[in-house]
């Protein structure tokens, strides 16, 4: 909806980070993951969450997540590149994990966990990259910001805490934007659905 002759840079800073090494669906139905690497999907999780997590189911749901590929082949997690999805439940008799996405035999994930400090820090490095690439002959005329409402005080204890950060990079650059419960965001040359993260577009000449 803007239009005219400008340039922009999106930033993607995300509010969940990977732990553990990336696994593969060797098993699943619609949206149940029945095995990974050829285990029990739980057995496999227990595996790769701390143990102060699985003690407590409320956590256990409240903090982990899945990371998918966002590649449509699914078959390859690089980097900080990957869209995270809620975890539905969880049934340690079975061993499934039912996820908020349609899965597939083959495609690889990565458990994540929400947590205040990798948030800052991931957030903090993205405001880095676009602040290095910035060219001082076209500076940043206006900027806007899009955060998922799970990365505001529920997240950090305390308010402002994106933004205050933004600031503090950008200095002078107004920014306007809202919380929401999804963002958008292309990636790789294709708009994806997000959660958990922040989205910040930069306008410049």
């Amino acid at each position: 909806m803007i239009r005219g002759d400008f340039n922009y840079i999106i930033g993607i800073t995300q509010g969940c980070q990977p732990v553990g090494d990336p696994l593969v669906i060797t098993k699943c139905e619609n949206n149940i993951i029945i095995e990974l690497d050829n285990k029990p999907a739980y057995e496999v999780l227990k595996g790769h969450v701390p143990q102060t997590i699985l003690e407590n189911p409320n956590d256990l749901i409240r903090t982990l997540f899945i990371g998918f590929s966002p590649d449509p082949e699914g078959r390859e997690i690089v980097g900080r590149d990957y869209l995270i999805r809620n975890i539905l439940g969880i049934d340690p008799e079975t061993g499934i994990i039912c996820v908020a996405q349609n899965v597939r035999d083959g495609q690889t994930i990565t458990f994540a966990i929400r947590n205040p400090q990798m948030a800052r820090e991931d957030l903090k490095q993205m405001l880095e990259r676009i602040k290095s690439s910035t060219n001082p002959e076209k500076p940043f005329k206006f900027g806007l910001y899009f955060n998922c409402c799970a990365r505001g005080s529920s997240l950090y204890a305390q308010k402002g805490i994106d933004m205050a950060y933004i600031s503090h990079y950008l200095e002078d650059v107004p920014i306007i934007g809202f919380f929401g419960n999804s963002e958008f965001a292309n990636l790789h040359g294709k708009n994806h659905l997000f959660t958990y993260t922040g989205v910040l577009a930069l306008i410049s000449e």
